[in-house]
């Protein structure tokens, strides 16, 4: 006789499941079929692959069967995936920049650019217009259909410099893996068919370029004219002095929070949220004011980290042993809410709300980087 129990996994089992997930967070959130195939092929198919890609990487599971070769054989065939770093740019209001790691004479590649072809520009359309991934794509004025993304290290940290660049892009040499010629004659709907990649961009150094020199690239004239008219014409948004980045609060340890009835009198920006790190919650030691306890605790306020987070308010504060610890109300959704005593400082951290930063602003700059003269091949010309 057949057992009516249910016939699902055994809870012995969910801790294994668990900690597999968080090894492979980043590759297992659920990916549209209609963004690409070539990403879904990079994935474990099987969970005994998944379990051993978590330990030894998913190029070993599913790489072609020779994926090792000697150091003579790299560096006759290969190309260098590491010769550029980011950092803060020379041209202040850019923000970051790319940077030579080691001398890269002149004529040799800087780089290498496997490209993802997108046939139809609209899939990057948005509620305020076109996402931010379209100003490190390459494009043309007169192909509506086709942005080509590199997928490559430290390339999009490449900034633009029409004057003095050193570096310029060119298709790559059909021996490599990721490029075929023949492509560069398909037209958009031919690409389309396309499910996996087949083009690839290198990135030459022009002249000499020494450890430590940033490394630019002329985007092109369409580019540079876009550019010009949306500086000349750019406006702030009309509550734009209301705003505040979260990091100008979370960078002042000292400061004293705000209580929900404070805040009725002087509320944060409203871009922010106030959230409670859970992680902190379940330490055994938070209540403990040491030094050394307080500065752990600090691990999980980066606000890369993937730390659990739930909206919070601050119902009262007190001094406890001269350290300042919150009552605060805990906000699991749901309409679920709990109240915690003597929360320390380093509980609390502030996020932007979604869609609020800079980049979200329906002015924000858009527009694709330009190819050199002559490479956008005439078969994508489809305007």
């Amino acid at each position: 006789m057949k057992s009516s129990k249910s016939t699902g996994p055994y809870s012995k089992n969910w801790e294994w499941s668990r900690n597999i997930l968080r090894k492979n967070s980043g590759c297992c959130q659920p990916i549209s079929p209609l963004i690409h195939a070539p990403a879904m092929n990079a994935l474990p198919k099987t969970i005994d692959k998944l379990n051993v890609a978590s330990e030894i990487g998913s190029v070993e599971v599913n790489g072609p069967p020779i994926t090792k070769r000697s150091v003579e054989w790299l560096k006759e065939n290969g190309k260098c995936l590491d010769n550029i770093k980011a950092g803060n740019s020379t041209i202040p209001e850019v923000g970051r920049g790319a940077f030579a790691k080691r001398f890269i004479p002149k004529g040799s590649i800087i780089a290498p650019g496997p490209l993802i072809h997108t046939p139809d520009r609209k899939i990057f359309e948005g509620e305020v217009g076109s996402q931010l991934i379209v100003n490190y794509c390459f494009g043309h004025k007169n192909s509506s259909l086709v942005l080509l993304s590199p997928y490559t290290h430290g390339v999009s940290y490449i900034n633009h410099d029409s004057k003095s660049p050193n570096a310029v892009i060119q298709w790559a040499n059909e021996s490599f893996v990721g490029q075929n010629a023949e492509w560069l004659n398909y037209t958009v709907m031919e690409l389309a068919l396309m499910q996996k990649t087949g083009l690839s961009i290198d990135y030459i150094a022009t002249r000499d370029i020494h450890a430590g020199d940033e490394v630019f690239m002329d985007y092109g004239k369409e580019w540079e004219e876009a550019w010009q008219e949306h500086v000349q014409t750019w406006k702030p948004q009309e509550d734009a002095g209301m705003y505040q980045h979260s990091s100008f609060f979370n960078k002042n340890e000292s400061l004293v929070l705000k209580t929900e009835a404070e805040q009725e009198m002087d509320p944060y920006p409203a871009n922010l949220h106030l959230q409670c790190l859970v992680e902190v919650i379940k330490l055994e030691n938070w209540r403990d004011s040491s030094t050394e306890s307080r500065d752990g605790l600090r691990e999980y306020q980066d606000p890369h980290s993937k730390s659990d987070r739930k909206n919070c308010r601050i119902r009262a504060l007190e001094n406890v042993d001269g350290v300042l610890v919150y009552e605060t109300i805990i906000i699991w959704g749901d309409n679920k809410e709990d109240t915690v005593d003597e929360l320390p400082r380093e509980a609390f951290v502030f996020t932007d709300k979604v869609k609020s930063t800079d980049q979200f602003l329906p002015n924000a700059f858009r527009h694709h980087l330009g190819m050199p003269d002559g490479m956008f091949p005439d078969a994508w010309m489809n305007l």
